[in-house]
């Protein structure tokens, strides 16, 4: 074979390899093709079966959702006036001068009415003034948006002394509140920093039972309730501490009347501590004072004993009071709580 020969098989030989690369190409192509087109027509299918469906949701299902939406609206209504009622009236035209003369006639009133405890003392001090303390100094609340709060506080410490009152408490030695009011009053956002004072004047106090003198002001500081209101129910919360001695009976009438309290209440802390023994060891006997004892009759009997009553070692009449801590929850709308603004808020506001 000669030079022209080779070449002809050679080019013949590549142009079928291309011929066959060329068909197998197109052959691909239209299988491609094929395929998209039977899933567009796959796809029209489904799409006009679904158009040719019934429409979702149906109106039976609209109806059932609107009327599920009208009695949820109830069931929160309902909520709220039950969470709410015989809620704290706060007038919202009370001034910053107003809310001092309110707050130093409230305070008056209190300590006023305060009964008297077993050992006939009044139940708190003459100087008490309720977690109310700067402005029973002749001070006005630095931010008119703070009234309405304040008047709130205010009203909530006044129901829930008296309830302390009418509990038959030993002795009320501290009242607390949320300080949102007063400038560097926070400590790492948790507590307040200028602990609300209960000032004693050596009357009854929580650590004499009988009504003894007590050695210095006792103090309280609130924490912050952290509290996420449901959007559905906007209320806000709002923390008490009250620092007290009572007795068993006088504890347990107190929790029983914060929890049938309209507006609604909880309690959110308690902690207890016994102010001393309920039972005492009599002291061993001195034999010197035996011996210097006069002579028994001839029965050997030294004295009429005392009677049964007087053992006794026991029980509600003989027990000593406890020191409470406890804290309040009271919870109230949003539109009738005042803002929730502290002097920390209002600084960034003004800047």
């Amino acid at each position: 074979m000669n030079k022209q020969q080779t070449i002809l098989a050679a080019g013949g030989a590549v142009s079928a390899v291309l011929v066959l690369g060329a068909g197998f190409l197109t052959y691909s192509s239209w299988s491609a093709a094929a395929d998209a087109e039977r899933e567009m027509d796959s796809a029209k299918s489904g799409l006009a079966r679904m158009y040719r469906e019934p429409v979702f949701p149906s109106d039976a299902n609209v109806e059932t959702f609107q009327t599920n939406l009208l009695l949820a609206r109830t069931w929160v209504a309902d909520l709220s006036r039950g969470v709410f009622r015989d809620g704290i009236a706060v007038d919202d035209s009370v001034t910053r001068g107003d809310f001092g003369r309110v707050c130093r006639e409230t305070v008056q009133a209190l300590v006023a009415d305060a009964p008297l405890n077993a050992a006939e003392v009044p139940v708190v001090d003459a100087e008490a003034s309720f977690g109310f303390d700067h402005y029973m100094q002749d001070k006005l609340p630095e931010r008119e948006e703070y009234v309405p709060r304040l008047l709130r506080q205010l009203r909530l410490v006044d129901r829930l002394v008296r309830i302390l009152y009418a509990s038959g408490v030993n002795h009320v030695d501290a009242v607390g509140r949320e300080l949102f009011d007063l400038a560097g009053s926070r400590e790492s956002g948790d507590f307040s920093s200028a602990p609300v004072r209960g000032r004693g004047r050596g009357r009854g106090s929580a650590g004499a039972p009988g009504g003894g003198a007590s050695s210095a002001p006792k103090t309280i500081a609130v924490p912050s309730p952290r509290f996420e209101p449901d959007p559905s129910v906007p209320m806000s919360c709002e923390r008490l501490g009250f620092l007290f001695s009572t007795r068993q009976e006088g504890l347990v009438a107190a929790i029983n009347a914060i929890d049938a309290m309209h507006p609604f209440a909880m309690v959110s802390g308690l902690s207890i501590e016994k102010t001393g023994q309920d039972v005492v060891v009599p002291a061993a006997p001195d034999p010197a004072k035996e011996e210097a004892a006069p002579p028994k009759t001839e029965g050997g009997i030294l004295e009429k004993p005392a009677p049964r009553t007087a053992r006794l070692v026991s029980g509600p009449l003989f027990e000593t009071p406890v020191q409470v801590t406890l804290f309040v929850d009271v919870f109230a709308p949003v539109s009738a709580a005042g803002p929730a603004v502290g002097p920390d808020e209002a600084e960034e506001e003004e800047e």
